[in-house]
């Protein structure tokens, strides 16, 4: 039921985020670079399924109501991964993920590419747009308090004689 889809979701990050990030952490400390290979091959699928599976396939339909049992699945799958300390990652990567996509690969890298010259001019804009709010806040702050100061200092000003 719900209470079981919740702690699956909740497993899920616990597992394929935290446990993963600290068993990454531990790889990076040691000086053989395959089980480092091992977790890149893992934090690769798990991008893909964040953007595939969950961000576009997600737009348009509700995976748990489409996929019974979707969390639980997706929480064996992540357990899987990490727990064989990603040799199953590396498995699926090179079976699967690997020739898929190396044929793609001078696509993929120029659609990058363009998107992110993309966003950082339109990141550029939105920099320049905030300053000038800003600076046009600020400046209406400041008259708004002078005016208010002037009119303050004109009521108590003592009349001359």
């Amino acid at each position: 039921g719900l209470a079981a889809s919740l702690l699956c979701r909740v497993g899920c990050v616990a597992v394929g985020v935290v446990l993963a990030a600290l068993r990454t952490h531990r790889v990076l400390q040691e000086d053989d670079v395959e089980p480092l290979r091992a977790w890149l091959f893992y934090w690769v699928i798990w991008a893909l399924w964040l953007f595939v599976i969950e961000g576009v396939l997600g737009l348009f339909v509700t995976l748990p109501r489409l996929l019974p049992f979707y969390y639980e699945t997706k929480f064996v799958c992540l357990s899987l991964l990490v727990f064989s300390r990603a040799k199953y990652a590396q498995y699926f990567y090179e079976r699967f993920l690997y020739p898929t996509f190396s044929e793609y690969i001078e696509v993929i890298d120029a659609l990058a590419a363009r998107t992110g010259s993309h966003l950082t001019t339109y990141a550029s804009r939105v920099r320049v747009r905030a300053r000038e709010v800003v600076a046009q806040e600020v400046a209406a702050v400041l008259r708004v308090r002078r005016s208010e100061s002037e009119s303050h200092e004109s009521q108590y000003r003592s009349p001359r004689s």
